[in-house]
């Protein structure tokens, strides 16, 4: 038995009152189990309990067996001595408070029924991806939705806390902080390192002043040392290296460009290539000159097209420079302007929201995901399987979210689908 299990079944009182006695034998009646701490200190706080027949108010405290009391040092530590209950799974052993009162004992070993066990049993070795999967159809729709829901604001939280430790190192600079997540995510996962380190080495107060795309491109492509080498034939290229050296000497720029090894190419479609994302990147900035503020600014209806950009009409023809595409490439995609939305947009207003105190921009952050398409994926289509059919990115985004944290990590007990799973009869 675990710690984390019994616990559990405490919270939940998944187990036989009727019978409850301590180990000396003393009646117990509970009237409030307490509340779950999620700090050090004991398990549950604020709980009362009768124990032959005198009502008690403390502490109670959870083991798989009472030696764990002394393994764990609780009778030297003074935060104990308000614990008026030790409940274990076996009784192995008397213990102490601190100051050397003893603690009513109370075993659940048999007073947790069999069919229980068996349910926790069958949640915990399940070889499914979903380990609820057997007991799935019979959960009412409403604990489905709530898990789900959850598991959205906890994602969005989530990434939020990282922007926020950002704001910190960047003294509560937004606009730097928003740049070096757009282009964390313009990087889509295989230029992700490459496009964070470039965002590091860009001024976006010479952003502001570049007045045309072309001119930021070649301030981004310089300084991603994607301008050296070769421009034999390559027009375009020349080009961009004379405005990139132009802006070089006029903005006295500092930071040292970056190399070309930077850049992954290999095993992946064209239309991700860094040269094509970088110039969609450009057509953002350019359309957005400051970018944190248009976001604030934008209503959730125009989700869809804040990030739905065309790049400059040599990247309609070429994915780099020495290579014409046979066809003619399109913009900004709706799947990548769909992952843009959700983790540039919709984590940046939770951020926002939070550091604000304004729960406004949280659910301006929900509505935003809430108008854009659903994900399909692997995870979806798991879900799908299940009858779970996500409607929208807020959606989807919880399913992604449960999966991954939840039933991956096979946390049942902290999902409300779990939790409904094993609730008492």
């Amino acid at each position: 038995m675990r710690e984390d299990v019994l616990q559990f079944i405490w919270q939940t009182q998944s187990f036989n009152k009727a019978q409850l006695i301590t180990t000396n034998g003393d009646d117990v009646r509970i009237l409030n189990q307490g509340v779950l701490n999620s700090d050090s200190g004991p398990d549950f706080s604020s709980a009362r309990i009768k124990i032959d027949g005198i009502e008690w108010v403390g502490d109670v405290e959870i083991h798989t067996s009472s030696s764990a009391w002394k393994t764990h040092n609780h009778h030297l530590d003074s935060a104990y001595n308000k614990v008026i209950l030790h409940v274990v799974w076996e009784h192995d052993k008397e213990v102490l408070r601190l100051d050397k009162s003893s603690i009513p004992t109370v075993t659940l070993s048999q007073l947790v029924s069999k069919e229980w066990l068996e349910k926790y049993n069958q949640l915990s070795t399940s070889l499914q991806t979903i380990p609820c999967e057997a007991f799935f159809p019979g959960i009412d729709p409403v604990y489905k939705l709530d898990a789900f829901n959850k598991a959205l604001v906890e994602r969005l939280q989530r990434k939020a806390e990282g922007v926020l430790e950002d704001l910190e190192l960047h003294k509560g600079d937004w606009e730097q902080v928003a740049i070096n997540l757009l282009f964390e995510y313009f990087g889509f996962k295989k230029n992700n390192e490459a496009f964070k380190h470039l965002a590091s080495i860009i001024d976006i107060k010479i952003l502001r002043k570049l007045s045309s795309v072309k001119q930021i491109e070649a301030y981004l492509l310089g300084m991603a040392g994607l301008l050296v080498g070769s421009t034999k034939g390559q027009s375009y290229q020349k080009e961009l290296a004379s405005e990139f050296e132009w802006l070089r000497t006029k903005y006295r720029l500092q930071s040292e460009p970056m190399t070309s090894a930077w850049w992954k190419f290999m095993r992946m479609r064209p239309a991700n290539f860094p040269t094509i994302r970088m110039a969609q990147l450009a057509a953002v900035l350019n359309k957005q000159k400051h970018f944190f503020q248009s976001l604030l600014e934008v209503s959730p209806e125009d989700a869809k097209s804040f990030f739905k950009v065309r790049q400059s009409e040599f990247w309609l023809s070429h994915y780099h420079f020495n290579k014409e595409a046979r066809t003619r490439i399109k913009g900004m995609g709706d799947q990548s302007a769909r992952v843009l939305s959700i983790n540039v947009a919709g984590v940046l207003l939770v951020a926002y929201g939070r550091y604000t105190g304004n729960d406004a921009f949280i659910d301006k952050a929900i509505t935003f995901l809430e108008k854009l398409n659903a994900e399909d994926n692997k995870i979806i289509r798991i879900w799908n399987d299940l009858d779970i059919k996500p409607m929208n990115a807020a959606e989807s985004q919880g399913a992604i979210e449960l999966f991954n944290n939840y039933c991956n990590q096979r946390r049942c007990l902290s999902c409300n689908i779990g939790r409904q799973v094993l609730k008492p009869e």
